[in-house]
């Protein structure tokens, strides 16, 4: 196992140092030529937590389709000076919006349903959207439907009951003709893990982990709920100012399809990678390429989307992306279908998105070959 002192600033004119480890899989196969790509990336990471007094980042590089490299730099709790690892578990945000658009998109492979069913086709005819026959899946996974609905968060410790997706879905209305406006809606996306549960007679989170994420080797049981070994390796939330990281409330949030999940960069990788080789990881076929395709595709005039993933130009290349945000964790994935290059970045900051994106920017560019200059 490779280990690295590494200086982390915690405060102001704090430093301490603490070791980190590459993860010995992923450091054991690297093919030719990445260590100089890895050194780079390494760098800049640092650099990171120095400037921005982020606690811990954690990043993972995809090559040519394969996860290649996973590394994490810092604290995954400050307090009590517990480093971060390739194993430490972060909030994947709205990132997760990809894998439940995988899950949709399985369902229409099947035949049960299409993109263009109507939502009120799919749902109980007592959870009707009124004026909105014209509202299909395809509209929610692009964030198109012209519907809203409330959805809500609370600290992990509150005893406030949440609303359930049906809950979610019998107060959703529509605002306008769907197709027309990107608003982005995350209750779209609570409202889809209800479709998937109605479709598949599976409950979401164990449609999620046995269909989309266990195939390509991510060990989770149910997709949303940690078990108490990983609540053991999770990164705590902070918010930083001036330098400096204060902690913040843990919370739990109501459109947990839509990305209230805990997963190391490692697993969502893969799942990004699987998006980048064209349905595949390592074997293990999830989609068929004519399918994630369509979802790599613009649905809309309005707004760059495809399905659970945003269309974007990277140095005049076209990109697929998603980032991810909730409080006190940014995430972001950035990939190249073309070439299969893709990136996974995580970093328990509500606040240091910016810099995170620009990390993940950068260490895409180093894997196609450029050599730019700092972010």
């Amino acid at each position: 196992m490779t280990r690295r002192l590494t200086c982390m600033r915690v405060s102001v004119g704090a430093c301490l140092l603490l070791v980190v480890s590459v993860t010995p899989v992923l450091a054991a196969q690297a093919p030719p030529g990445l260590a100089a790509i890895t050194t780079r990336v390494e760098a800049e990471a640092q650099r990171l937590l120095a400037e921005t007094g982020t606690p811990a980042v954690s990043i993972a590089l995809i090559r040519s389709g394969v996860v290649v490299w996973a590394q994490a730099f810092g604290f995954a709790n400050v307090a009590t000076r517990v480093a971060a690892t390739p194993d430490t578990y972060f909030s994947t945000g709205s990132t997760f919006k990809l894998v439940t658009a995988t899950a949709v998109m399985q369902l229409v492979e099947t035949g049960r349903v299409s993109l263009d069913t109507p939502l009120n086709a799919l749902v109980d005819s007592a959870l009707a959207i009124d004026g909105a026959d014209d509202v299909t899946l395809r509209h929610l996974l692009s964030h198109h439907s012209s519907l809203t609905g409330p959805f809500d968060f609370v600290p992990l410790w509150s005893r406030k009951t949440l609303m359930s997706p049906e809950q979610i879905l019998a107060a959703t209305r529509r605002e306008g003709p769907p197709g027309t406006e990107h608003r982005y809606c995350n209750e779209c996306y609570a409202i889809a893990s209800y479709v998937i549960e109605r479709i598949s007679g599976v409950p979401y989170d164990q449609y999620v982990a046995e269909r989309v994420l266990r195939p390509l080797g991510i060990d989770i049981s149910l997709a949303t709920i940690p078990t108490p070994a990983m609540v053991e390796r999770m990164a705590l939330p902070y918010d930083v100012e001036n330098g400096v990281s204060t902690p913040i409330e843990q919370v739990r949030f109501d459109v947990y399809a839509a990305g209230d999940a805990y997963l190391r960069p490692m697993d969502m990788a893969k799942l990004f990678a699987a998006h980048l080789g064209g349905g595949s990881y390592a074997g293990q076929r999830i989609l068929k390429e004519s399918s994630m395709i369509e979802m790599h595709r613009q649905q809309f005039e309005s707004g760059r989307n495809g399905l659970g993933i945003d269309l974007a130009q990277l140095n005049g290349r076209a990109v697929i992306q998603h980032n991810g945000l909730i409080p006190g964790f940014n995430s972001i994935m950035i990939g190249d279908p073309e070439t299969g290059h893709g990136v996974y970045v995580m970093a328990n900051s509500g606040n240091s998105g910016r810099a995170v994106a620009s990390l993940a920017r950068l260490s895409l560019r180093l894997l196609w070959g450029e050599e730019p200059g700092a972010p």
